[in-house]
């Protein structure tokens, strides 16, 4: 009975071990984000890194992606180099995605605003400045965008636009193979636009990635990288401008971050400015600087993700993602390699990383486009495009998916009414009787992906993604068998 007594206590011990091993596993990965939400995954020789979101007054969430084809050279002169899909986010559902407009020449829609009258403006970057509207009903249709046309001339412009408090919509874009930005503004809608104005120049570098917000006063705000010639690469420093007349006069540009780093985001509330931006593949690490005092003067540099030195990932994996609420709490997004990170910024500490998921049982290789919206004032949503390998972690391209997540939570911020539009938002129905209107459009949009993809839907969970539910597993094993031997022996012990 003694041997039995100390393997009992062995045993037991070994049991409570694992049991708070297991439970110390479970908070790996404890989040207050809901669970990954699969919107659209794109396979078959396509890629997608392009990514846009917004939230409008109704509490609706607007998100845009592309598809590329991955193989450029293997295309035929008759297929588009890349489609723009778009879907909403209405009183919590997500609608069907719509490839809502057609790119022979790889477009790329960077920017979208939304005006008083429920108005999208969609700027992207296509052989010109392309500029299309939409009704904020009639957007999930490929017929409710209205294409205005070239507002210039320029190639790939990677445009950014603003709408401030009166109405006025301002668009910085790239001009004159990367060495140039230039301005336009429009007072009545989009309906005519300014002469553009030239607002900075660099022969010696490349300008690239701006990105302009606006504050409560009309002031805008740009941030920027420079790349090195003749590539573009490596990044050589993160800068920053500000305009309080409309974009005719700017202050001298500042420099925010140096080399090895690029891809800038910014966020203002009131007269604070927050940038983050990333490290390049040599560099690594997010980085983040404010001014409380609208660019006047700036904090030093803080690192939110570590850099290549101290064992940091990530990569120039398009810009991260910042967002401020109605209480000036700061909300950011880090995309580190193939893994998401949640961080914000209360007063003046920022919290403890958490991530959005497990990147091990989601088999990434990395991460692009991270966008933030806020909506209803306290709800904050995350829109990411995880780029995934099917079979293999290999570079071809055929094995590799690209899925577009959505996930939010609820923050500390102030609950904000939402206001109707005047017009009947859509449903499924009348999408699907509007797309059989037009056989034409109907053959030319693409179906969703067929579902040939080794994606178990299982994973669309934070508790299965946790890596402590092994733990747990193993737990009852051996507990299992712990029993089936004590049986063994009890009985042994009784004859």
């Amino acid at each position: 009975m003694i041997k039995i007594k100390i393997f009992l206590i062995i045993n037991t011990s070994i049991i409570v071990i694992m049991f708070f091993s297991a439970s110390a596993g479970a908070q790996d990965f404890s989040s207050d984000w809901s669970e990954p939400e699969l919107l659209y995954f794109v396979t078959d020789g396509l890629r997608s890194n392009f990514l846009s979101t917004i939230a409008d007054q109704a509490n609706t969430l607007y998100a845009w992606w592309v598809t590329i084809n991955a193989y450029p050279e293997e295309a035929t002169a008759d297929q588009p180099r890349s489609r723009t899909f778009h879907s909403q986010n209405i009183a919590g559902d997500w609608r069907s995605p719509m490839d809502v407009m057609i790119w022979p020449d790889a477009g790329l829609m960077t920017s979208v605003v939304i005006d008083a009258n429920g108005i999208l403006h969609a700027f992207s970057a296509t052989d010109c400045l392309n500029y299309t509207t939409a009704s904020h009903d009639q957007a999930l249709s490929a017929r409710g965008w209205t294409n205005n046309g070239c507002l210039d001339e320029v190639g790939l412009a990677f445009p950014s636009a603003v709408k401030t408090f009166d109405g006025t919509m301002y668009v910085v874009y790239s001009a004159f193979g990367n060495h140039s930005y230039r301005l336009i503004q429009s007072t009545d809608g989009g309906a005519t636009w300014s002469v553009y104005r030239t607002i900075l120049e660099n022969q010696e570098g490349f300008l690239l990635s701006p990105m302009m917000a606006v504050d409560q006063n009309g002031s805008l705000h740009l941030v920027w990288s420079v790349g090195q010639a003749p590539d573009a690469y490596p990044p050589t420093g993160v800068f920053y401008t500000r305009s309080d007349d409309g974009g005719r006069s700017w202050t001298t540009p500042f420099q925010l971050g140096g080399v090895d780093e690029g891809e800038p985001a910014i966020a203002v509330h009131n007269n604070e400015v927050h940038v983050l931006w990333n490290g390049d593949a040599a560099r690594r690490g997010r980085y983040y600087r404010y001014s409380p005092d609208a660019g006047e003067s700036w904090s030093n540099v803080e690192a939110l993700s570590p850099p290549s030195s101290q064992g940091g990932k990530g990569g120039l994996q398009r810009p991260p993602a910042i967002i401020v609420d109605n209480l000036g709490n700061v909300h950011a997004l880090l995309h580190e390699q193939d893994a998401v990170f949640s961080t914000s910024k209360i007063g003046f500490e920022w919290s403890p990383k958490q991530a959005l998921y497990n990147p091990e049982l989601m088999k990434g290789v990395e991460v692009f486009g991270v966008r933030l919206a806020i909506s209803g004032g306290n709800s904050l949503h995350a829109v990411y495009i995880l780029e995934s390998y099917d079979r293999s972690k290999s570079e071809d391209r055929r094995n590799h998916v690209w899925r577009v997540f959505h996930q939010s939570k609820e923050i500390n911020a102030l609950n904000e009414i939402p206001i109707s539009w005047s017009t009947k938002m859509p449903d499924e129905t009348d999408t699907a009787t509007e797309t059989q209107d037009n056989q034409e459009l109907l053959e030319m949009r693409t179906a969703l992906p067929p579902q040939n993809v080794n994606f178990n839907n299982d994973l669309i969970s934070l508790d299965n993604y946790n890596p402590a539910w092994s733990l747990y597993l193993s737990v009852i094993i051996v507990s299992s068998f712990i029993l089936i031997l004590l049986v063994f022996f009890f009985l042994k012990q009784r004859k």
